[in-house]
């Protein structure tokens, strides 16, 4: 298992954390900054790895991927309410306690309270701590404080520098995640001594290209070999991107398509020429339309002669092309190209997806056609939303921000819709989506 290059990855994290640890024992609070989603999925990985019975370091990790929702002390109350829960779990199974060497004599401390202080949080924590025999000196109490889903980034960096803020025992250390573009807690660290900074150097692209050569070593089928080499090349397309390359992304493009045209992968070829329109889209507008043009035209093709099983690359590229158009402020010749996905086969699509599309052709007709045409829309949209689980409607910001584009064109047949909003989100949440800085960013830049 160390073999595979994405556990190297997690082994690094590992001795990473070890040395910052010792390095900086005035330091209480650590935010690890990853640049995608995979580096997350990495980063997170690393401290899953750390709670399982395969773990290379003394401290005591644990995991927190509940969402952040209302308020901070909301979430700090529903950590403690899920660790009294397992431990009250954990001292029923008698296997656990024998193989611990006895029952974990912790309660909750403040079971009445619907919320509570970064204090308090800190203090119950660390009475855990001393249960479980932590004290710093034979490793620490690491708690990963990593909401999958957040309604209010900025309360939930306010609050973590509450946290931080807080006097904290050396028994405990907290844990963040940080986007590196996002820098959510820039202002914490700058103000607080006591928390810092992990920036690894992870080289992702790296690791998958080593697990691909390890792959293609075991491969006799040159087929094979040529799907592996694909692979590669347009990791290394992508990584191009990122440093603004065009000749090393050419360079890529042109390898990547010399085997596609070799085996009629008309798929495979797609997706270069999206890759390709995505590094174009910011610098070379025409040179991004010719790009997701051609990703169009190998996808339909692909289509027509049954090599795909469904349209979703059909609809991913024709919104791509849209949202050319509509950030280019060119909302007619966006709201045809939606109109256009729109009219694929919707069989197998993603509800969501397709509610994504109703929405943004709304907001081009609310300028082009007039309020009517984006409240017809909006409905044929919001029919689809509400045929899935009201717990996927709730914790997907998608439905939101879509309900609150319904209300904003005060039309009769979409208010009638209100009373099942404010099932879902509660009263005043209307209110609280138009004051969250987030939202009003990006309002604003819809309307530029």
């Amino acid at each position: 298992m160390q073999n595979n290059a994405i556990m190297q990855r997690v082994l690094q994290l590992s001795d990473l954390w070890s040395q910052e640890v010792k390095a900086h024992p005035d330091v209480r609070t650590f935010a690890i900054m990853g640049a995608n989603l995979v580096e997350y999925k990495t980063i997170k990985g690393f401290v899953m790895f750390q709670t399982s019975a395969e773990k290379s370091l003394p401290d005591t990790f644990l995991l927190y991927p509940q969402p952040f929702e209302d308020e901070g002390g909301i979430y700090a109350c529903r950590l403690l309410q899920y660790l009294h829960q397992y431990f009250q779990q954990f001292n029923q199974d008698s296997h656990l306690v024998e193989e611990y060497g006895s029952k974990v004599l912790w309660e909750h401390p403040y079971p009445e309270k619907s919320a509570i202080t970064p204090k308090e949080l800190v203090l119950a924590l660390s009475e855990l701590a001393t249960v479980l025999h932590i004290n710093g000196d034979n490793g620490v109490f690491a708690i990963a404080l990593f909401p999958e889903q957040v309604n209010d980034f900025n309360k939930l960096a306010a609050w973590m520098e509450q946290l931080a803020a807080t006097q904290i025992p050396r028994s405990l250390r907290f844990i963040l995640y940080d986007n590196t573009e996002a820098g959510l807690y820039k202002k914490l660290i700058k103000n607080n001594p006591a928390a810092k900074y992990i920036k690894p150097d992870l080289d992702i692209p790296g690791a998958m290209n080593q697990i691909l050569e390890e792959a293609k070593a075991q491969k006799t089928s040159q087929l094979e070999i040529d799907m592996i080499h694909f692979q590669q090349n347009l990791i290394k397309l992508n990584e191009a991107s990122t440093y603004a390359s065009e000749k090393d992304i050419l360079f890529y493009k042109k390898e990547c398509c010399t085997i596609t045209q070799r085996h009629r992968w008309l798929q495979q070829e797609a997706i270069v020429y999206f890759f390709l329109h995505n590094f174009y889209s910011g610098i070379d507008k025409k040179k991004a339309h010719e790009s997701i043009d051609m990703a169009i035209h190998l996808s339909d093709e692909a289509v027509l002669k049954g090599l795909a099983t469904n349209s979703q690359e059909q609809f991913q590229y024709r919104i791509a092309k849209g949202n050319l158009y509509y950030f280019d402020k060119k909302l007619a010749e966006a709201a045809t190209v939606y109109k256009a996905a729109l009219a694929l086969d919707q069989k197998d699509s993603n509800p969501m997806m397709l509610a994504g599309l109703y929405q943004m052709l709304a907001s081009c007709q609310r300028r082009t056609e007039g309020n009517k045409a984006a409240a017809d829309t909006l409905q044929t949209g919001w029919q689809l939303l509400i045929q899935m689980p009201e717990e996927e409607l709730k914790e997907n910001p998608m439905p939101l921000f879509y309900a609150k584009d319904m209300l904003e064109l005060n039309d009769p047949a979409l208010n009638k819709h209100q009373p099942f909003m404010d099932q879902l989100w509660g009263e005043g949440w209307l209110r609280r989506i138009r004051s969250n800085k987030a939202y009003q960013e990006f309002a604003g830049a819809r309307e530029d």
